[in-house]
């Protein structure tokens, strides 16, 4: 059920400011399943989900509970003449390090082991104590690295890397899922339904007993490093898409694969919808961050008033897919790992991953710097 944020009961209010447009508005407790949206923007600034401290600690549970044997167990198996491999979560991550990709083998690790895990043992750390009755031991350096965690836990777009290493190896040998894959498909799901039901607002009320406080005062953020990260993407545009991203030895011959060229070969086997995924994911979203910041960069500077909230729009499209680009880097840790099967296949990441991995996460972090304030903001100065 939809209430105005201005809407007024007694009892405590919230003095609450929209994260998108900057407007302060002061908003009465809401009871629960109800939300409370912005009177200029209309985003979601409030929302009092049902339930959310006793079901999201459960979750959370349920989630670390099945983490560890996903990490334990082997997810899949790739064998050549007899011989074969397996791959872990980890696997992925040593064999990148092992081969001198140690930026890459950092990015993979903390979004498909380290943010995961904080997020499960984070959430426990902080509702514990909200639900034996002593709020006042949640600390408050855990929720905030909780509300910052969410979009860097990347299981879901590991899944989909899952799908695409499984298509490419099965035209060199053999694969199958292995033990690993149960647990791991359970920890994704718990995942996402823990980022659905924790309500950080609960948190607060349950913490916090004045009558009137202030929440969601988010600090301003540089302008100038949004502009940078857009330039820095730019340019390393060129070699991230046309250098090599992937060498695959088999039998002696080389197999030399670029981001545009591992799509051609999902689609040239028949998987036109992996091969489109795959093309949305890493040729597309980055281009489209890129082009899309630029241009609310520009407006911005331009002190525009005209389509604020189609911007606004356009701000948050860029914030929910800009995660699935990390897909690429998923699948060359994979084949990493499975493909080390010595004299019948080797596979090592090529000159142009590291530049990959640099238009990713300057895209992903120029839009995290941008603030999306200023396309209100900047037009009434």
């Amino acid at each position: 059920m939809m209430k105005n944020p201005e809407t007024k009961r007694p009892g405590r209010t919230q003095l609450i400011a929209c994260h998108l447009c900057g407007l302060d508005q002061t908003v009465a407790v809401l009871k629960e399943g109800e939300r409370a949206r912005c009177a200029r923007c209309c985003a979601t600034i409030r929302e009092r989900k049902v339930n959310s401290i006793d079901r999201t600690l459960a979750l959370a549970l349920c989630g670390l509970a099945l983490f560890v044997p996903a990490n334990i167990y082997p997810i899949m198996s790739f064998e050549v003449v007899g011989r074969s491999n397996d791959n872990r979560l980890i696997s992925g991550v040593i064999g990148l390090f092992q081969d001198d990709a140690h930026i890459v083998a950092t990015m993979v690790f903390a979004t498909s082991v380290l943010a995961p895990l904080l997020i499960f043992l984070c959430t426990i750390a902080v509702l514990v104590p909200i639900r034996m009755g002593r709020p006042q031991f949640s600390s408050a350096a855990l929720r905030r690295l909780l509300d910052r965690l969410g979009r860097w836990a990347m299981l879901d777009i590991y899944l989909l890397a899952i799908a695409v290493a499984y298509a490419k190896l099965s035209n060199f040998g053999e694969v199958e899922l292995q033990g690993g894959w149960g647990p791991l498909l359970g920890t994704i799901v718990v995942s996402i339904l823990v980022s659905f039901s924790y309500d950080p607002g609960a948190v607060r009320e349950a913490i916090d007993r004045g009558a009137i406080t202030r929440t969601d005062a988010h600090p301003r953020k540089n302008f100038a490093v949004t502009v940078a990260l857009l330039a820095t993407a730019a340019i390393l545009f060129i070699p991230a898409y046309t250098w090599t991203v992937l060498s695959i030895v088999e039998y002696g011959q080389v197999h030399h694969d670029t981001v545009y060229g591992s799509i051609l070969e999902l689609t040239s086997g028949g998987q036109y919808l992996l091969g489109a995924l795959v093309f949305c994911a890493s040729i597309f979203i980055p281009a489209f961050k890129v082009v899309a910041l630029t241009l609310l960069v520009i407006s911005v500077r331009m002190r525009s008033k005209i389509w604020r909230s189609e911007r606004l729009m356009l701000y948050r499209i860029i914030e929910a897919i800009g995660r699935w680009a990390f897909v690429d880097l998923f699948v060359v840790s994979i084949l990493i790992a499975l493909g080390e099967l010595g004299v019948f296949a080797t596979v090592t990441p090529g000159p142009g991953l590291i530049f990959f991995a640099g238009v990713v996460i300057s895209t992903m972090l120029a839009a995290i710097y941008f603030d999306p304030r200023l396309i209100w903001n900047a037009a009434e100065e």
